[in-house]
């Protein structure tokens, strides 16, 4: 009982510090994936479910002494391809982020892009 209570408390400090906070996640991912996001071929970007991304994507809830899981609500993500400063790069918005349990993976439904930097793919790509 008390883990609980300590597990609700650190819950609740985290909440008040993120109000009023954008969140975004940075995800790299390969050349030709960043190009159809780019173009907006892909719409749905995957990760397979692994310790780290359940710790990025999962809030820890706790009701009536059980403890549940939510997904994180991410406003937008900040995608690249390669490393170093001159490395393409865009900032897009996300829909939502659902678990298919068929295919064990996070599922990122992407939006519109709001931010490009270092792309070489022309403006008729670009949302708007």
């Amino acid at each position: 009982m008390i883990y609980l209570f300590i597990i609700k408390n650190k819950y609740n400090r985290l909440l008040n510090k993120l109000k009023g906070k954008t969140l975004m996640l940075h995800l790299s991912v390969p050349k030709e994936q960043f190009e159809d996001i780019l173009t907006t071929k892909q719409t749905i970007l995957t990760k397979e479910i692994t310790n780290y991304w359940k710790k990025e994507l999962l809030d820890i809830k706790v009701e009536d002494d059980e403890i549940k899981y939510d997904i994180k609500k991410v406003e937008k993500l900040k995608i690249s391809n390669g490393f170093g400063e001159e490395k393409p790069l865009i900032i897009i918005e996300c829909r939502a982020i659902e678990y298919n349990s068929k295919k064990n993976i996070f599922e990122f439904k992407l939006g519109y892009i709001t931010e490009r930097k270092n792309t070489n793919i022309s403006e008729e790509y670009k949302d708007s």
